[in-house]
């Protein structure tokens, strides 16, 4: 029995895949579809009441695959016979109620709810300082140096996602790698100042919103800067970080 085999990818959501067609009609190759290794955890295969075996058997035959992220697919296809064609066309279509996005277009960019939004930072000398949207930790009427951070957004929109990462001074400076919303990034009792800071904005929703930052560096004039990706740091990007606040706006 002749047999072909390939990996297909899948996005988050729904996808429908739909055997089209074959060379050979009135022998038709199966095709058999499972998760490929490393996917098991992220997507899962939805088949028809009627059967327990995820392979379609003939043009027109039908499976769904919902993940929560993107995916690899492992896909097989067998002849019937030992000489018998392999040549099978699939489809795949993500499923979705509003293709043309017509619900984002009509929708207002209205502020975000920024109510619950909060910024912790840890100021040396002093310990976790949590403040909310715009608020200042340190800054220009108590400056001093700041240690890490994290932020946490309990209302953020679904099809919003907020990451960030900082950069930590001293001896052997290093840059810590992005994390979402809610971790911590930077040191703690260390003696460690963030000397740089990077927050951005993801997701399908992220361009309807910019970042707004406000930060003052050690020998430097305060600053602000705005965006889907904000990027803060002083002039030779060894300045420690004395004063942070953040918030999120409309576009």
């Amino acid at each position: 029995m002749a047999q072909s085999q390939r990996t297909v990818e899948v996005q988050k959501g729904l996808t429908l895949i739909r055997y089209e067609s074959a060379k050979d009609e009135s022998r038709p190759p199966t095709v058999f579809v499972k998760i490929a290794s490393g996917s098991e955890s992220i997507a899962e295969l939805m088949l028809p009441s009627d059967t327990s075996d995820p392979i379609l058997w003939s043009p027109g035959g039908c499976l769904v695959v919902r993940a929560v992220g993107p995916a690899r697919l492992d896909v097989e296809v067998n002849s019937l016979d030992p000489s018998g064609s392999v040549a099978a066309k699939l489809e795949l279509l993500q499923l979705t109620s509003d293709p043309a996005e017509v619900r984002k277009l009509s929708s207002p960019s209205g502020p975000p709810d920024l109510s619950a939004f909060r910024l912790l930072g840890h100021v040396a000398g002093v310990g976790d300082v949590t403040v909310g949207a715009m608020e200042w930790i340190a800054g220009p009427k108590a400056p001093a140096r700041i240690e890490g951070f994290s932020i946490d957004w309990p209302d953020m929109p679904g099809n919003i996602g907020l990451r960030y990462l900082a950069k930590m001074g001293g001896p052997r400076p290093e840059t810590s790698a992005f994390v979402e919303a809610g971790q911590y990034v930077g040191t703690r009792g260390r003696a460690l100042p963030l000397v740089g800071v990077t927050l951005e904005l993801t997701g399908t929703g992220a361009i309807r919103y910019n970042l707004v930052s406000d930060a003052i560096f050690l020998d430097s004039p305060q600053m602000r800067v705005s965006g889907r990706c904000v990027v803060l740091s002083a002039h030779t990007g060894r300045e420690p970080l004395l004063g942070l606040r953040i918030a999120i706006e409309p576009c």
